[in-house]
């Protein structure tokens, strides 16, 4: 059985309204345990508390040994080069309005989302329960893990 545990546009309403963001993050399954559980550029839209609830609410969604997938944007950048590789992000990632996401959307995102670095996001993952199997970050502005809960 596999669950999206985030719905992207929920996600959204939750960061603008923390009412909404408890009864989401504070969801408790009730079916039966998952093998797999992903998600898909959305915990970025939660500040690191809520995303490590989230992370906690996944474990708890997944039999043991279950696979947890993250792929969201995550900066595996070191924190002193910041500047430089957010401005690159946002110089080359926008498309221009009917194609995509725009530079304008980007500069949103450094200004009001809540991306964090890699070595956060992995001490998020083992608190919640999982150990890492893999990791890649494809720009470094991106990473995707690949999870076991213990």
């Amino acid at each position: 059985m596999t669950r999206d545990v985030f719905d992207h546009r929920v996600i959204q309403a939750a960061a603008a309204d923390v009412r909404l963001a408890r009864i989401q993050v504070d969801y408790a399954h009730q079916g039966p345990l998952a093998d797999v559980v992903t998600t898909k550029s959305a915990l970025h839209q939660l500040p690191d508390f809520w995303k490590q609830q989230a992370l906690l609410n996944a474990a708890g969604m997944l039999r043991p040994g279950g696979s947890f997938y993250l792929w969201d944007v995550i900066f595996s950048f070191e924190p002193s080069s910041a500047e430089a590789h957010l401005q690159q992000w946002i110089d080359t990632a926008g498309r221009p309005a009917n194609e995509g996401f725009t530079r304008a959307d980007f500069e949103a995102h450094v200004r009001e989302e809540f991306s964090t670095y890699t070595w956060i996001v992995e001490g998020m993952l083992q608190r919640a329960g999982f150990d890492v199997v893999s990791r890649a970050f494809p720009r470094p502005t991106h990473a995707e893990f690949c999870c076991r809960r213990r």
